[in-house]
């Protein structure tokens, strides 16, 4: 790919528009790639894989990137994200998020996994239009608690995914990959899909159908969970329409049926005491398929 000096295209705009008598220049074209979107460029390596990074983003006109700052992740003009902090000086750490940028050693495997565990689950035409800008691919991705010492050594919670405004986050770049196991691969799944589709509710993508809605009063006072279930709420603090809906996806994507039908499971009688719970389920299926092609009951249910 080349591209033009955009110098000598500005030193020509001002030559024309100042009435200047002096001889135009000619446009340069440099050896240089295309800057495809914003500051950055593709391909950033030359490795096998950077072949297939720059053909996803042909084709979904999504950038796929292990090459970023610590601005592109905590930068958000939706919501603050606090980024862990680590001072020699004092020997704390402050709480907050980490990521490491995955290792290019293992990106080859992480896009293999991404494919397997993500990307096909949807169709293409819904990936053009829903995958966002930009896809950071990292090693890790933790909420760090604050303590003494170096944030390696303080208590920790794992995330597979993180989102914002234009973005997803998503690990596993690292050698940790050669090693894991089908529940873990299965809990990735899980995780990563459920990202992707909350930012898509998030954003008024994806909105609960008036089916889906009617089946539980929001107004009704719940004092204990067998009147909480028996009215369809499955997670206590997300009662309202649209948390609520985003509760169900998440279930559904994260869960087997024979989990969920289970003794402790949301569709067992003991919990859904009512039968609110399996008819919510079974509109929330349906209405995904119907409107976007997708099989939640399928993604939940793939080990």
């Amino acid at each position: 790919m080349i591209r033009f000096n955009v110098g000598a295209i500005l030193l020509l705009l001002c030559v024309i528009t100042a009435g200047c008598d002096k001889k135009e220049e000619a446009l340069i074209a440099t050896k240089e790639p295309e800057a495809v979107y914003g500051d950055f460029t593709l391909p950033q390596g030359e490795h096998d894989y950077d072949n297939n990074i720059v053909d996803f983003y042909k084709k979904y006109n999504t950038l796929i990137l292990y090459k970023f700052e610590d601005k592109d992740i905590f930068w958000d003009v939706q919501r603050s994200i606090n980024q862990c902090k680590y001072n020699p000086v004092t020997n704390k750490t402050t709480s907050g998020y980490l990521y490491t940028r995955a290792d290019e050693t293992y990106i080859s495997q992480q896009l293999s996994l991404l494919h397997e565990k993500f990307f096909r689950y949807f169709s293409d035409d819904f990936l053009k239009q829903h995958l966002p800008r930009k896809i950071f691919l990292m090693d890790k991705y933790l909420l760090v608690s604050a303590g003494t010492g170096t944030p390696d050594k303080q208590t920790s919670v794992k995330y597979a995914a993180t989102a914002g405004i234009d973005y997803l986050g998503v690990t596993g770049g690292g050698k940790e990959i050669l090693t894991m196991t089908a529940a873990e691969k299965y809990t990735y799944k899980g995780e990563i899909v459920n990202f992707f589709l909350q930012r898509l509710i998030s954003n008024g993508t994806i909105v609960p159908p008036a089916a889906f809605t009617d089946l539980t009063n929001y107004s009704l006072s719940m004092p204990t969970w067998e009147i909480t279930y028996g009215n369809g709420i499955i997670d206590w603090n997300r009662r309202q329409p649209l948390t609520d809906w985003a509760a169900y996806v998440e279930l559904l994507v994260k869960n087997t049926d024979a989990k969920l039908n289970a003794t402790g499971g949301f569709l067992n009688p003991a919990i859904d005491n009512k039968g609110t719970i399996r008819k919510k389920c079974n509109v929330v299926i349906n209405h995904f398929k119907t409107r976007f092609n997708i099989d939640l009951q399928a993604i939940g249910n793939e080990l």
